[in-house]
């Protein structure tokens, strides 16, 4: 069988599982969202990292994003009037 298909493991990947087993300690497989294994942490630092946003609450330092003007309008001084002929021209 090919070792290319769309469910096959990465041997990076395997080899981290292989190594962590070894040690006795539980593993954690993080899959990526096409179902491939992706990331192995033990399990210890899998929950420290699951508490850590909640803790640093990152969502209130982050810089609110500004959309852009679709239109693309640029804010000035209205200098004068318009008349109807420039508005429709």
């Amino acid at each position: 069988m090919s070792q290319t298909g769309a469910h096959s493991m990465p041997r990076a990947v395997s080899r981290r599982i292989m190594k962590r087993g070894a040690k006795g300690d539980p593993v954690v497989v993080v899959f990526d969202k096409s179902g491939r294994p992706k990331r192995i942490f033990g399990y210890d630092k899998y929950q420290r990292m699951q508490k850590l946003p909640a803790k640093v609450q990152p969502w209130k330092h982050r810089k609110a994003s500004i959309a852009p003007d679709p239109l693309g309008a640029v804010r000035g001084k209205v200098i004068g009037r318009l008349s109807r002929d420039e508005i429709y021209d």
